[in-house]
C-alpha cells in the first residue's frame, strides 16, 4: 500500500473479436466466433517497487439454437479458453418454452472458467501479496427462470445453483485457491414503464454459499440485495436515473 493506505493499480486492456451469426436452416440459428484479449497491469501501491504484470487469453466459441416446436427451443454451445495458466472447454445447454406470446420459462446448465485477475497474481503490499501460482476458477451452474413481458411491464423470477472449484479467496495475507464452494439462491425483478421514456425498476435477490468444510457464507458477497429506482430519458442524448441499493 502507498503512504495514504490506498491502492494504485492501472490497466491497459485490448480485445480483438470476429463473430458470425445467421440462420442455419429454417429452424436453427448459429453463432460462431473467436477473440483475443490482452491485459497489462501496473501496480504502484508500493513506494519501493512498481510491479508490472501482463496476461493474454484466447477464446473460440459457438452456439446453436434449434426450434423443436413452435413453443419449445433448445440451445447448445461450447467455448474453448486458452489462458496463461490453463486450457479448458466450457459447455452450455438449455431449453426455452413459450407459454404464450408474453410468458415463458428458461432452464439452462452451463460451465464457465474465470482466470485470476492480474491483481490476484501480482498485488504487492505489506498486508496482502499476489500469488503467481493461482489456477482458474471453474464453475458449473443450473438456473431456471420464469418471465412475463408486454409493452410496459416485464417481470422475471429465477432460481440458481452453482458449484465453483478452485475458488480464489484471501488467506494468510495472500490469494489462494481454497477449494469448492456451493451457491444457491433466487432473484426477482420487475420493470414498469408508466410513461414513455420513464422506467421504474425494483429487484430482490438472495443467496447462500457453503464451502467444502460445511462453513456457510465464506464469500465476501451479501446474502440479500434490494434495489429500487427509476430512469428517465427526456432526450435521446440525455438520461437521468436514481437508485437505492440495500445490502444485507
Amino acid at each position: 500500500m502507498i503512504a495514504n493506505g490506498s491502492v494504485d493499480v492501472s490497466d491497459d486492456y485490448w480485445m480483438l473479436e470476429n463473430a458470425y451469426a445467421g440462420n442455419f436452416g429454417s429452424k436453427s440459428n448459429l453463432v460462431v466466433g473467436l477473440s483475443y484479449h490482452w491485459l497489462d497491469s501496473e501496480d504502484k501501491s508500493s513506494p519501493l517497487q512498481v510491479v508490472n504484470f501482463d496476461t493474454e487469453w484466447k477464446t473460440v466459441y459457438g452456439q446453436m439454437a434449434y426450434s423443436i416446436t413452435e413453443k419449445l427451443r433448445t440451445t447448445i454451445g461450447a467455448m474453448y479458453n486458452d489462458i496463461r495458466v490453463d486450457k479448458d472447454i466450457s459447455t452450455r445447454i438449455g431449453l426455452t418454452y413459450q407459454f404464450s406470446d408474453n410468458a415463458g420459462m428458461k432452464i439452462f446448465c452451463a460451465e464457465a472458467l474465470r482466470s485470476p485477475f492480474n491483481v490476484e497474481f501480482s498485488f504487492n503490499s505489506p498486508a496482502l501479496l499476489g500469488n503467481p501460482d493461482l489456477v482458474p476458477e471453474k464453475s458449473t451452474g443450473l438456473d431456471a427462470q420464469l418471465y412475463y413481458a408486454n409493452e410496459t411491464l416485464r417481470v422475471e423470477l429465477a432460481w440458481y445453483q452453482a458449484s465453483i472449484d478452485d475458488s480464489i479467496a484471501i488467506a494468510n495475507s495472500t490469494f489462494q485457491n481454497s477449494g469448492e464452494i456451493e451457491f444457491d439462491g433466487y432473484w426477482f425483478e420487475i420493470k414498469y414503464e408508466p410513461l414513455p421514456r420513464l422506467i421504474i425498476e425494483a429487484s430482490y435477490s438472495q443467496q447462500n454459499n457453503e464451502n467444502q468444510n460445511g462453513i456457510n457464507d465464506t464469500q465476501i458477497v451479501p446474502n440479500e440485495v434490494i434495489r429500487l429506482g427509476a430512469a428517465y430519458q427526456p432526450k435521446d442524448w440525455l438520461s437521468v436515473s436514481i437508485f437505492d441499493t440495500w445490502y444485507g
